[in-house]
This record gives structure tokens, sequence and C-alpha cells, in this order.
């Protein structure tokens, strides 16, 4: 364990095969301190169980400043008990990125993330490479429905999924977003007015992207768009204003009839 300011983050870092029996106390401290938790190794099911039973006895919502899971072998299967840290814990940033979560992990997280996003303490969401999928995507936007708190959201590196006869069939296809991903999106955005970052690098959406800046214009003229792997879009007809003043490095041209 490694611990930063005293009062202000607390980083947990063990190996492997070390067992977490400081973790009572150091959720306790949440009761006093505002803390970040930061996990930055895969667990095992029995370690990801400690430490639910834990917040469970020893945790107080309200203090929880960031909780950090990046790369920590999360999947599907275990997200009920991170789910319920989650709840428990009520942390304002959320960090659960580069884990393989797929479209199953995210409706396993999602009845836990939706009474955070209730409880307007949610401030941070970054679901980047969790292989979300079309049904991952909309199953987010669905949870967090309308979170007058969300300020960052990122979800970099979206596959295309498919699931077939209840298996999950991963097409990366560049990482080319659906146009029903786009509409998901599109929609979502409505319902997070004080959103400020979105976070799309890693994906080729093409034209959807226009449709993704019309909204943000629209709804939230304070919502910045990155989308770091698209440098040219071509579109129909005149190019909006709108979408050079909004992400001035992008270059646009029309279409060639």
């Amino acid at each position: 364990m490694s611990a930063g300011s005293p009062l202000s983050e607390l980083n947990i870092s063990f190996s492997k095969d070390s067992r977490p029996e400081h973790w009572p106390q150091v959720i306790r401290r949440l009761s006093a301190n505002p803390l970040n938790i930061s996990i930055d190794c895969p667990l095992s099911d029995e370690q990801l169980r400690e430490f639910a039973a834990a917040a469970s006895s020893n945790g107080r919502a309200g203090n929880l400043q960031l909780f950090k899971m990046s790369q920590a072998g999360l999947n599907a299967e275990n997200m009920p008990i991170v789910g319920h840290v989650v709840k428990t814990l009520s942390p304002q940033r959320l960090d659960l990125s580069r884990n393989k979560l797929t479209p199953y992990g995210v409706a396993a997280l999602a009845p836990h993330l939706s009474e955070l996003a209730r409880s307007e303490r949610l401030r941070f969401l970054n679901l980047d490479e969790c292989e979300l999928g079309d049904d991952g995507v909309r199953l987010l936007f669905e949870s967090l429905g309308r979170c007058t708190t969300l300020r960052h959201l990122s979800i970099k590196g979206i596959p295309f999924m498919t699931v077939d006869k209840g298996s999950v069939i991963l097409r990366r296809s560049e990482g080319e977003l659906t146009s029903a991903v786009v509409a998901v999106i599109t929609e979502g955005l409505k319902n997070l007015p004080n959103l400020e970052v979105l976070c799309l690098d890693d994906n080729n959406i093409g034209a959807g992207y226009e449709a993704i800046l019309e909204v943000a214009a629209r709804y939230n003229r304070r919502l910045k768009v990155s989308n770091d792997s698209t440098s040219n879009m071509e579109i129909d007809g005149e190019i909006p204003p709108v979408l050079a003043i909004l992400n001035p490095g992008l270059t646009f041209t029309k279409k060639k009839k």
C-alpha cells in the first residue's frame, strides 16, 4: 500500500498473491476524509469479494473522490461485485477503463451506475477500451439517464460487436461505430446538459461525427467532443460553421457529386 497526501489521496496497490487485510481500515477512513482509491493490478474474484465485504461493512458514501480499477482484470462475470462496491462507496469519479466488460458487464453494472447517476455525485466516468459494442453503449446511456452532474465521459475505442447464440463475436473493423451507436450517443447527450468533455478517440465515426457535434452545439455549447482518429470528414452540402468552431483541428471536404 502506498499513500499520497494523508487527508486527500490514498492509492492501494498490491501483488496478485497478496491479501488486502488493510482494506477495512482504509475504507473506514472514508467516514472522515475525502480519498482517492486506485487499484492498479489484476484482482482475483476472492480479492474482489474481500473488497466488497470491506466496503459493505465499513464504507460510507460521500467522501470517495476517485475509484479507479483500470486494467484490473474485470469482466462481465465479476461486474456485479464491482457494481455493489460502486453503489456502496458512491465515487465522484469512476474509472473502469481497459477491462473486458462487454455488453454483459455493462448490463450488470447498469443498475448501480444508474443509482450513482441519480445521487448527483457522478462527475467523471471512464470506460475506454472496454469492448462495449453497440449494446454496451446503449445500456450505458440508458443507465445514466438525465445526469446533471456528469462533466467528463470517455468511451474511447468502442469495437463493433454482435451476439450470436449467446456468444459475443468481436469484429473490430478498425473501431468503426455503427449508425445505431451514433444515434444512441446523440440522443444520450440531450440528457447530459452539463457535460463538458466527451472523448470518442480511436473510433471511426465518419459522417456520424457531424450529427454528434450538431447536438452538442444545440444542447450544450460548452461541450468539447474529442475524436483524434478523425482528421478529415466528407459531408454533403455546405459545411456548417459551428463544426469548424467546435473542432478547429478537423478538416472538412465536400463530397463529390
